[in-house]
C-alpha cells in the first residue's frame, strides 16, 4: 500500500491548482497508450455494429450478449452470427448458381 506522502506527490495539483495524477510517463509512452486505447475503442464499435447488422440480416432480434461487458462474450456472439450469415449466403449462392445451365469445365478461354 502506498504511503500517504507518496500518494500526495502523485496527486498534487498543477500550477493552475487543478489536481492531476503524475503518471511518470514520457510523452511518447502516453501517446502509445492513447493510440492503443483508440484502436480498442474502434474495435469495440465495429464488433457491436457488425453484430447488430448480422442479427438484422438474419432476421432475429439483437441478442442480449451484444451489450455484454465481457468482450469475449461479444466476440463469440459476433463469430456465431457471422458463421450463420455465411452459411445462409453460401446456400443462397448455391441456389442462384444452379439456375445457370453452363458447365464451367466446357468453357474455353482461348476462343
Amino acid at each position: 500500500m502506498p504511503s500517504r506522502r507518496f500518494l500526495y506527490y502523485m496527486t498534487r495539483g498543477n500550477a493552475a491548482g487543478s489536481p492531476y495524477i503524475d503518471l511518470q510517463l514520457r510523452p511518447a509512452e502516453l501517446q502509445a497508450i492513447g493510440h492503443v486505447t483508440a484502436q480498442w475503442a474502434l474495435l469495440e464499435f465495429l464488433v457491436r455494429r457488425e453484430t447488430r447488422g448480422l442479427a438484422r440480416h438474419l432476421g432475429i432480434d439483437t441478442p442480449e450478449d451484444a451489450e455484454a461487458i465481457s468482450f469475449r462474450r461479444r466476440r463469440k456472439l459476433w463469430e456465431r452470427l457471422a458463421r450463420k450469415a455465411f452459411a445462409l449466403f453460401d446456400e443462397e449462392l448455391r441456389r442462384s448458381l444452379e439456375q445457370f445451365p453452363v458447365e464451367l469445365n466446357r468453357c474455353d478461354i482461348n476462343n
